[in-house]
């Protein structure tokens, strides 16, 4: 019994091992969005939810350059603090897929899909709480983030705003 058992196990084991042995991560995306992204931005001062913010965002690669993480802290004008890390991929097609995580928990996370196509990227996601659509624009050293997003009001009734974010390449 411990001979077949051995048998089996190896013959197993042992193609996977030498499978593994030829993988290889794929190469680091050359995106010309992803290079014009990576870096520290500060956000010009705008207004959401009726408090006027101020953000700073560092993006950087990841994982083989297979990813960039972007990391934001941001603060109303009312003290309200809010930080995040997304991580955004694309394919050789220019599609894209990002996930954010906040400071709001396991309700925050927002799931994004969408298309680079030279120094633009379209998005359209969202979570629990809001859906959102956007398109950010990165033009010499400053990248501009339009989005229009829908959440429930203090009524429960979906309301909708356009935000519009200018950020500076530091």
């Amino acid at each position: 019994m411990k001979t077949i058992f051995s048998i089996l196990f190896l013959s197993l084991l042992l193609p996977a091992g030498i499978f593994a042995q030829d993988m290889q991560p794929p190469p680091p995306i050359d995106n010309e969005f992803f290079n014009n992204s990576v870096g520290d931005w500060v956000a010009d001062e705008y207004e959401m939810m009726g408090m006027k913010w101020t953000e700073e965002v560092n993006i950087s690669w990841a994982l083989n350059k297979q990813f960039i993480v972007i990391t934001t802290k941001s603060k109303s004008d009312k003290g309200v603090p809010y930080e995040s890390i997304g991580y955004m991929t694309v394919d050789k097609e220019g599609s894209t897929k990002t996930y954010f995580f906040d400071n709001w928990g396991m309700e925050g996370i927002t799931e994004f899909t969408g298309k680079i196509d030279g120094n633009i990227s379209t998005m359209e996601g969202g979570n629990k709480w809001m859906k959102s659509k956007g398109k950010m624009t990165i033009e010499k050293g400053v990248m501009t983030n339009e989005m229009t997003f829908t959440m429930p009001g203090p009524d429960g009734k979906d309301v909708t705003q356009d935000m519009k974010i200018v950020y500076k390449k530091k």
